[in-house]
């Protein structure tokens, strides 16, 4: 295991003093999430399970199948899209949910490869059929749509998602790289990122993994730098006031950010 004393974060580049903090077992996942507080999610199938300090919530859907995808850039606000049903649901912070399920087939959409939640509201799409992004507000009614992207991303099934941040867009594909939009869905430019695996989005920089590294992209260099290096792929990484967080072989390790 490698420590790297310089990442690029948020609105600046500094440099930090890496050091081995903790380690968690994490058992029966399949992806792993961590919001702003620390509080750490899990999906397994149709489970849902947030695990706050000694604490933890669960959300069960039978009815609706596993769960594709989750987006807890809201806590109060939790996106769970359930594929194979093509719904959406809401949780808030105790895992109910809010509302009623957003059946897309109820408004003219059978098939997506992502979803994400609006800082606004509403939620956004990419819509396979027409191969575009679009922004649906909470009254269901499509306000927002990009172009045609095919000649961008071809076709979508390297789709891996998508996320929302500081009013723009960020569309991962696993062969083309991150392209991203403006909040109206206008594309603006793809950032050449391939093949990795979790990202997390700052105003300057994206943090993201790839085999056994977490490394940082800063979109002033338009260059990448290694902040943390493993024996083990690498499936999440993410940064939380001043802890890294990674997960490799079912651990999650917190590692403390410090300035020199």
């Amino acid at each position: 295991m490698k420590l790297f004393s310089y990442i690029s974060i948020a609105f600046l580049i500094s440099s930090f003093q890496l050091s081995y903090s903790q380690d968690f077992v994490i058992k029966s996942y399949e992806k792993i999430n961590i919001d702003h507080l620390g509080n750490i999610y899990k999906t397994n199938k149709d489970n849902f399970s947030l695990i706050s300090g000694s604490k933890t919530k669960e959300y069960q859907n039978n009815f609706l199948g596993n769960i594709y995808s989750v987006d807890i850039s809201n806590p109060l606000r939790i996106l769970i899209f359930h594929k194979d049903a093509n719904q959406i649901i809401f949780l808030n912070n105790e895992l109910s949910i809010i509302g009623d399920a957003i059946n897309l087939d109820d408004i003219g959409i059978p098939d997506i490869s992502a979803t994400c939640s609006s800082q606004i509201n509403g939620f956004w799409i990419y819509n396979n059929l027409y191969n575009r992004i679009e922004f649906f507000d909470d009254k269901l009614n499509k306000i927002h749509s990009s172009i045609d992207l095919s000649e961008y991303i071809g076709t979508s099934e390297n789709i891996q998602n998508l996320k929302m941040n500081n009013g723009k867009l960020y569309l991962q594909v696993s062969d083309i790289g991150i392209l991203i939009f403006d909040m109206f869905g206008t594309y603006i430019k793809t950032i050449p990122l391939k093949e990795i695996n979790s990202t997390e989005i700052f105003s300057k920089s994206i943090l993201y993994t790839k085999k056994n590294k977490v490394l940082s992209y800063s979109f002033d260099t338009l260059e990448s730098s290694i902040i943390y290096e493993d024996n083990k792929p690498i499936r999440f990484a993410k940064i939380v006031g001043d802890q890294l967080y990674t997960l490799s072989g079912g651990i999650l390790s917190t590692h403390s950010l410090t300035n020199n």
